[in-house]
């Protein structure tokens, strides 16, 4: 009588080890990620007896990392946002929370003290592929260096900086004299006289405020006092969430213009005309259904007022405050500039600023005539100039600068 042939795969003695073939066997050992401290599995193919099968089973077991319970970084994010958000703006928070989320994607099940350097690069790399620009890169990063260090020194994690080696590996855009964001005067006219009626009032008050677009957003017609002509900014509407100005010295006094306030003054009579719904709600610019704006839809009508012009870069709504901060440096101090705008430090105005290629070549040329003609030729306007309704006055050459039909300096004329 003969014996039935074997079958496989078939169980053995020994938990874990199955028979697969003649002398062939398939080791497994469950064991715990030290990383993410999920369970997985090891697995081995041994050639042999099953008594070599069991030795290469102990021998994994040996290697199994068994982790105890420790913090992951999903808690930690979770804990870190709670501990944050006390005291930032609606908008600030919502960046954090996206910035977040791509990182608990990517480090969520990881344990806080097992991330290393290595990891946070392939997280770089990874944002990299996705396409996500310098800007946003060192975004996430500066939040990852932030939560290492709430885990080091609030959590009392024993970790190290594994954000310490990371730079970012995508430059980051930077405005150049070819890609200014900024507006000549010229420019900025041409812009303003290709917008649409209907959205005038809205690019005339950032044109001639220097405004950040959510302080405009946020305007309301108790912040103008058109008696004293000026406007008061005590509030910014981001993306829908009414909240206070992003820093200290965003809550300031602009002088208003005749010009703006006519203009303004005009945009008020036509709600009133059209009994808009929004004058009940107070707001100076609002949806048709009379609702604060829950987005930023300025960008689009730039887009196609854009294509109307000759403007050869990329310019945006928040080009309109660089505009302004280029002019005004022109006629006032930095020290003015800096609390009509809302900076709270000057290097953030610096940053703002463009320096054309008519400048230095004018600079340039005022050196050589001071090397050569023994004397310093006359001053730009550097220091707040005298204004008047129809002009603006240099307070060193005494040149006017008429005001052209959109409020802004044109070309100089004669001395007083």
């Amino acid at each position: 009588m003969s014996k039935a042939p074997q079958t496989y795969p078939r169980k053995t003695r020994y938990k874990g080890i199955t028979c697969i073939g003649r002398a062939k066997y398939s080791v497994r050992v469950r064991w715990t990620d030290p990383k993410t401290g999920q369970a997985r599995d090891k697995k081995a193919i041994v050639h042999g007896s099953v008594g070599d099968a069991k030795a290469k089973q102990d021998e994994l077991k040996g290697a199994r990392a068994d982790t105890p319970n420790k913090t992951k970084m999903k808690s930690l994010i979770e804990s870190w946002l709670k501990h944050s958000q006390i005291g930032l703006r609606p908008g600030s928070v919502r960046a954090y929370v996206t910035h977040l989320k791509h990182i608990g994607r990517f480090f969520g099940h990881y344990y806080v003290d097992a991330i290393t350097p290595a990891d946070v690069e392939d997280f770089h790399t990874a944002q990299i592929a996705a396409g996500y620009e310098g800007r946003t890169l060192r975004a996430r990063l500066k939040v990852l260096r932030s939560l290492s260090r709430y885990a080091r020194e609030v959590m009392r994690i024993t970790t190290h900086d594994f954000c310490a080696t990371v730079r970012v590996r995508r430059p980051c855009r930077e405005y150049t004299e070819d890609e200014p964001n900024s507006l000549t005067i010229e420019q900025l006219n041409e812009v303003l006289g290709a917008i649409p009626k209907r959205w005038f009032a809205h690019f005339a008050t950032l044109a001639y405020t220097g405004a950040r677009v959510g302080e405009l957003l946020g305007l309301q017609w108790d912040d103008i006092d058109f008696a004293a002509g000026l406007i008061h900014i005590r509030r910014t509407n981001t993306n829908g969430s009414i909240g206070e100005p992003k820093t200290n010295e965003g809550r300031r006094t602009i002088a208003m213009v005749p010009k703006l306030a006519e203009i303004l003054s005009n945009h008020r009579q036509a709600l009133l005309a059209a009994q808009h719904p929004s004058l009940a709600r107070g707001w100076v610019f609002a949806k048709r259904n009379g609702e604060h704006y829950r987005s930023q839809p300025l960008r689009y009508v730039l887009v196609n007022v854009l294509k109307q012009t000759t403007i050869p870069f990329r310019f945006t709504v928040h080009g309109f405050r660089r505009t302004y901060n280029d002019l005004l440096q022109h006629v006032a101090r930095d020290r003015v500039v800096r609390k009509i705008l809302g900076h709270t430090k000057p290097e953030m105005t610096a940053h703002y600023s463009t320096v054309r290629t008519s400048e230095k070549k004018e600079a340039a040329q005022r050196m050589f005539q001071l090397i050569h003609g023994g004397k310093e030729e006359p001053r730009d306007c550097t220091e707040t100039g005298r204004s008047r309704e129809d002009a603006v006055v240099c307070p060193h050459c005494n040149q006017e600068f008429p005001l052209n039909s959109n409020g802004l300096p044109g070309t100089p004329s004669t001395g007083l």
